[in-house]
């Protein structure tokens, strides 16, 4: 487990649970994610299942200052959306942040396990995107419905994301913008 980074030992203290232990953990499922390279449907899908949960439990659990967080991820999107590139980061922060806000760590480290290829669904989409409004307006209801405390309403605007998310991929995958099928497909 110290090879592996998840333990270290210090001088007069023993062996403890590395600070950065969180991430260590985090690789070997992302390591298996990349090996396999799942379909980006097959990722909207588990995205789906794992993101309308997460909302419903951030609606009940998140705190001021992840809500703060929240609004900055979103004024970053706002900032960057005429500029695809740049949102990827604000976009890929704001569903790390209600992974986090969910206050339920399996579900956090599922999501982080996930980044990458969401951040590369993304980036694949973006070029399909008709209106970066629509997509700013989506996350914005999110962030809403979790600063009223509304697990129901968080779960309806998380579901109508991912509708779009999945048109999105729709026309990307019916446009002649891929660079090749194989990517386009697969992360």
């Amino acid at each position: 487990m110290i090879n592996l980074g998840v333990l270290e030992t210090r001088q007069g203290s023993g062996t403890l649970v590395a600070s950065d232990a969180k991430s260590v953990l985090d690789q070997p499922m992302a390591l298996l994610i990349g090996i396999e390279r799942p379909a980006v449907r097959e990722l909207y899908e588990a995205r789906r299942v794992l993101e309308i949960g997460i909302v419903a439990l951030a609606a009940q659990n998140r705190t001021q200052e992840q809500l703060g967080r929240l609004d900055s991820a979103t004024g970053e999107l706002v900032k960057f959306k005429d500029d695809p590139k740049a949102r990827i980061y604000p976009n890929v922060q704001f569903h790390s942040i209600l992974a986090e806000m969910s206050g339920n760590v399996i579900l956090e480290r599922l999501m982080g396990s996930l980044m990458t290829q969401i951040a590369d669904a993304i980036e694949l989409t973006n070029s399909a995107t008709e209106n970066s409004e629509d997509t700013i307006a989506v996350h914005q209801e999110i962030a809403d419905a979790i600063k009223k405390m509304n697990p129901d309403l968080a779960k309806l605007a998380m579901n109508h994301h991912m509708d779009l998310a999945e048109r999105e991929l729709d026309r990307y995958e019916g446009a002649d913008i891929a660079p090749s099928q194989s990517s386009a497909q697969h992360l």
